[in-house]
């Protein structure tokens, strides 16, 4: 094994994830990508995007005028920074991309030659995930990549 690919969002367990993530490379001797994909944001200002949960009136126009997209891949850019300097690691390498977070991740484990792709599974109900999808479902189904998912939900 050579490269393990370690996909993030702004979960509040994305330490925890990066964590188990790289002592497993370590403990193979691969190098670790951290991956951050954004939402295009001009899908916020496309007729297309109807919200289905409570945000049906708000203009989301405002919001792709006021972020650009180097302001938006700047903020990715510093989040996975901190997650690098939290597992205190010079040699790992960040990547922030912008779109569709199942497609972004398989196409970044395949430029990158990943052996594997870990990632957090947030554990949503039922109806969530019927409604919005699961993102680590989506890549499980797509890729030919070992995938570890590590869940996040949170103990009653």
């Amino acid at each position: 094994m050579k490269k393990v690919l370690i996909a993030l969002d702004y979960d509040s367990n994305s330490n925890e994830i990066a964590k188990i993530g790289y002592q497993l490379a370590q403990k193979m001797g691969a190098q670790t990508v951290l991956l951050h994909v954004l939402f295009d944001q001009t899908n916020f200002s496309s007729t297309q995007f109807d919200p289905m949960m409570g945000m049906g009136g708000y203009d989301y126009n405002v919001f792709a005028d006021v972020v650009d997209a180097e302001s938006y891949t700047s903020a990715g850019i510093q989040y996975l920074k901190h997650i690098k300097e939290f597992l205190n690691d010079d040699s790992i390498q960040l990547s922030v991309k912008i779109g569709d977070a199942t497609d972004e991740i398989l196409a970044t484990a395949l430029s990158t030659q990943s052996d594997l792709i870990v990632m957090g599974t947030h554990s949503k109900k039922w109806i969530e995930k019927v409604m919005i999808g699961s993102v680590a479902e989506s890549v499980l189904k797509q890729t030919k990549i070992p995938l570890l998912v590590i869940p996040t939900k949170k103990k009653n």
